[in-house]
């Protein structure tokens, strides 16, 4: 298993519901990730669900899970993005998920 102290700090603090170990147990988890980039989306989750899958990444039940995992992959949020990107075009909230991206659910 990876020694927490060996992640690099980065500069945004970050907050996440996670799992230590194979008993699946949720925890609140405090972590750091990079800043937003210029080409970046920020958003503020709102909700988040786990799908089964989740669960069998949860206790390491496939062999290839790392600890600590934060599952969730469909999740409803509020965009946080400063307006920068006429690219970029995101409902102010929406529903976020590994097939979809877009607003309404």
């Amino acid at each position: 298993m990876k020694d927490l102290a060996d992640e690099l700090v980065q500069p945004k603090e970050a907050f996440g519901w996670a799992a230590r170990d194979t008993s699946g147990v949720l925890s609140p988890f405090t972590f750091s990730r990079r800043a937003t980039g210029e080409k970046d989306v920020s958003f503020k989750v709102l909700y988040c669900g786990i799908c089964h899958s989740d669960v069998h990444m949860l206790k390491n039940d496939w062999g290839f899970s790392t600890y600590p995992l934060i599952p969730g992959l469909d999740l409803m949020a509020v965009d946080r993005s400063p307006p920068r990107s006429e690219s970029v075009k995101l409902p102010e909230h929406g529903h976020y998920g590994w097939r979809k991206i877009g607003g309404g659910g």
